[in-house]
């Protein structure tokens, strides 16, 4: 397992650690345009509200081409660009002219083939993952870096859970980084940021567990617990392990949809000062 990134691209989100906006003003005398990669999916399709809602002009593109089922009768829907394309065989997505793209592409589920000896039969392939977290998240950089796009933003997942994510899910943790990768080396870390929420949760998904699970984990005491153990852990000699991340992870507050489409467009646009955006950077390991 690679050590935790320590470039300041990074953002980490997570419910208790939020950066929330309530709207948008204009930010450019012209409207910008927008790309959104995975624009069809859970979190995708709420960056598309929420750049449409900020002014934006916005271009979805994703495997379908079209908008998700529970937008499709929204208004903002038809004030974006619906278009199909698949990044992993199409070098070259019709984008036409953009200022600023973002990703939200990404896979982390097991392979559909049954693998005896595995977890229930659940195996997950390393190379597809790599390719659909990194390879598919360096096109896009590429495509949008052609298409006149001066910032990007890629939606990633925070180092504990990269951290934690090892063994079956490798493929899934070295794709994030090769995708963080390729958009640094795209668009430089002025221009580049990669937002990494928690488990993210919301807009009518799983809406009971969501409840339960932060009244059980969004609480003093066990934020408290956390830190104190992360403290100890970082006088012994084994120091923080993979092991030790599994549980941060499961003892970290989801992170709601629409919170997390907001922060991405927030670092998209530009709307958050230096010093704001500061506190929400991750703290990162020794």
């Amino acid at each position: 397992m690679t050590r935790p990134d320590k470039s300041p691209l990074r953002l980490v989100l997570s419910q208790t650690h939020m950066l929330v906006l309530s709207g948008f003003a204009a930010v450019a005398a012209v409207t910008p345009r927008v790309a959104v990669f995975g624009g069809s999916g859970f979190i995708g399709s709420r960056v598309c509200q929420t750049l449409v809602d900020a002014g934006c002009d916005v271009v979805s593109l994703s495997r379908t081409g079209e908008a998700p089922a529970w937008a499709s009768e929204e208004r903002w829907c038809g004030r974006v660009e619906w278009r199909q394309s698949d990044l992993l065989s199409d070098r070259h997505p019709p984008l036409g002219h953009i200022d600023g793209a973002v990703s939200c592409v990404g896979n982390m589920r097991p392979s559909p083939r049954w693998e005896s000896g595995s977890f229930f039969g659940l195996h997950w392939d390393y190379e597809a993952m790599v390719r659909e977290n990194g390879l598919a998240t360096d096109r896009s950089a590429a495509a949008a870096r052609r298409a006149g796009a001066s910032r990007f933003v890629y939606l990633s997942a925070s180092s504990a859970h990269q951290f934690a994510y090892g063994g079956a899910l490798m493929g899934y943790v070295d794709g994030k980084e090769a995708g963080e990768e390729a958009v640094r080396q795209r668009f430089g870390d002025a221009a580049a940021c990669a937002v990494g929420p928690s488990l993210v949760l919301g807009g009518g998904r799983y809406a009971g567990l969501q409840q339960a699970y932060r009244a059980l984990v969004d609480v003093p005491l066990v934020r408290a617990q956390t830190r104190l153990f992360k403290a100890l852990k970082s006088g012994v000699s084994t120091g923080w392990v993979p092991q030790d991340a599994v549980g941060e992870v499961a003892l970290t507050p989801p992170s709601e949809v629409g919170e997390v489409a907001r922060a991405v467009c927030a670092c998209l646009l530009g709307t958050v000062g230096e010093a704001r955006l500061a506190a929400f950077r991750e703290e990162q390991r020794a």
